[in-house]
């Protein structure tokens, strides 16, 4: 679930620390600490990084009065891409904001009755590099994820047939807030509470108190444990020995 009033997390969060916006934001050095607009343009809001929203509307008298505004469920909505590959091209650029593929197969006949899905394994740089022919044609069985700036994904073997389709689960990057935009952060549901935990403990170490900031730690710490706990599969794992005919020796 996306909820809007992730937007407003800077607020709530300086609410714990018992703070007002205008205090964080006066402690705040460099020129851009001293602007006023509520807009929130790039990442980090501005080129001092300040992660702070002066909205006046929203302060300690009037925090209590927030709600949630709207809710959308995207039930079928997955960070599964499809890239289609091209005969004899064996590097394929990634989404900026991918921090790690989880799972990986390729579709051999794409499209056709006869269409085939394929894991392919993880494999290092080093491992990449110890291969003596990397311009061996085939179908790929293995892919290594260079995360750069720019990230890309290296197949091996190189594709032979265009139309073999590369298919992977990745996680991504957390996105700033944008109000003007209407964007909110990319965040699990079920993290929410471990988010804002963390960010109070935080803001917590350097604006409040000792005591303040031992309980808001422990907090986090509970917080994160319980959504670490729930953020597992539930798939349960059968073994089942091979049966087969023993001679004596």
């Amino acid at each position: 679930m996306t909820v809007h009033w992730l937007a407003y997390l800077p607020a709530l969060l300086l609410v714990t620390v018992g703070l007002s916006p205008e205090v964080v934001h006066a402690g705040v050095g460099g020129a851009a600490a001293s602007s006023t607009s509520s807009e929130w343009p790039s990442y980090g809001r501005n080129d001092a990084q300040e992660r702070y929203t002066p909205l006046s509307s929203i302060n300690p008298r009037t925090i209590g009065h927030l709600g949630l505004k709207w809710a959308l469920e995207l039930p079928n909505e997955t960070n599964l891409v499809s890239t289609p590959l091209t005969n004899g091209l064996e590097v394929y650029p990634v989404d900026a904001r991918t921090v790690m593929i989880l799972d990986a197969w390729v579709t051999t006949n794409t499209g056709s009755a006869a269409a085939n899905d394929l894991t392919i394994t993880p494999i290092s740089r080093s491992e990449y590099a110890s291969f003596s022919n990397k311009a061996s044609p085939g179908r790929p069985t293995s892919y290594w994820f260079d995360r750069l700036i720019a990230p890309t994904i290296t197949l091996w073997p190189v594709p032979n047939n265009a139309t073999f389709t590369l298919n992977y689960y990745r996680c991504i990057q957390m996105q700033d807030a944008n109000l003007a935009g209407g964007e909110t952060p990319d965040l699990p549901y079920l993290w929410l509470d471990w988010f804002i935990a963390g960010m109070s403990h935080r803001l917590a170490r350097v604006y409040s108190t000792m005591e303040m900031e031992k309980q808001r730690k422990l907090d986090a710490m509970e917080a994160w444990t319980i959504a670490a706990t729930q953020n597992t599969e539930n798939v349960p794992m059968s073994l089942k020995p091979t049966i087969s005919t023993y001679y004596r020796r």
